[in-house]
């Protein structure tokens, strides 16, 4: 079994603030060992499935969180940004068995997580088809290009009710959940137990026919923060401005609508 661990920041335990999560903030060096120390109980969790191929992508910001020494022997890491459109599941092909995401978090406009957003802080609100987009949907969708099934997330919990609301079968941890800027949260040790057991106990199930059907086309809308950026990628082929601070794009797949999130 080949499974394929994808490992963000903003969905660990406890984490409140920006100045915990980007690589400058003061509090940044403890909350990067609680992001690790989640990766590791996943990378556990998934060994003791009978994984015998584990691939950790390091999916935070400059994608050098994870404090590497201390992941397991045999554990293949993904760091850095290539420019692939797959992004956060870089090198994610037909092999893997399984997606497992770890941290992840609500996207752009959801309440649930004060650090929510899509991608970038770049844009107030993205939709696909009419849904809010998070990381989660665009990249589970991705994985099913594959056949490859989320099977596990950790994160807020209003991320984790999103994605069983696409797959209630999939398994979830939710770590805290947010009001405003603040958030309610289990501890960083309760959370890699559970962690450690969710995906243990998700990759023991039948997950062969948990990857997402694909649309026959996609509508994405991006609202930014800033009208004047709106207006410059609006000239990206195929881009339409729709209003002031609003573009669309259209496409007849997933990978399309990734490709064109790059140069967002």
């Amino acid at each position: 079994m080949k499974v394929y661990v994808s490992v963000d920041i903003e969905g660990i335990a406890g984490i409140a603030h920006w100045d915990e999560a980007l690589h400058d903030g003061p509090d940044y060096p403890a909350f990067r060992t609680l992001m690790t120390n989640e990766a590791i109980a996943a990378c556990e969790g998934a060994a003791n499935a009978g994984a015998d191929e584990i691939y950790v992508r390091d999916a935070h910001e400059t994608a050098r969180n994870l404090e590497i020494a201390r992941l397991p022997s045999g554990v293949r890491v993904i760091r850095g940004w290539s420019g692939h459109p797959y992004k956060m599941i870089q090198e994610l092909d037909d092999s893997f068995d399984a997606l497992v995401m770890v941290g992840w978090h609500g996207p752009a406009a959801d309440g649930g997580n004060p650090l929510s957003h899509t991608m970038t802080g770049t844009y107030a609100n993205i939709t696909l088809n009419g849904a809010p987009l998070s990381e989660f949907g665009i990249n589970a969708l991705l994985a099913a290009t594959h056949k490859v099934p989320v099977v596990f997330l950790s994160g807020d919990a209003a991320m984790c009710a999103q994605a069983q609301a696409v797959n209630p079968e999939m398994g979830v941890v939710e770590t805290k959940y947010g009001h405003g800027a603040s958030v309610i949260s289990i501890t960083p040790a309760e959370s890699c137990t559970r962690i450690r057991t969710g995906v243990e106990a998700a990759l023991r199930t039948d997950f062969g026919g948990h990857a997402l059907p694909a649309s026959d086309h996609y509508v994405m809308e991006l609202r930014f923060n800033h009208h004047e950026l709106a207006y410059k990628r609006s000239f990206y082929p195929g881009a339409d401005l729709i209003a002031d601070d609003t573009i669309r794009i259209e496409a007849d797949t997933i990978f399309e609508i990734s490709r064109a999130l790059v140069f967002m």
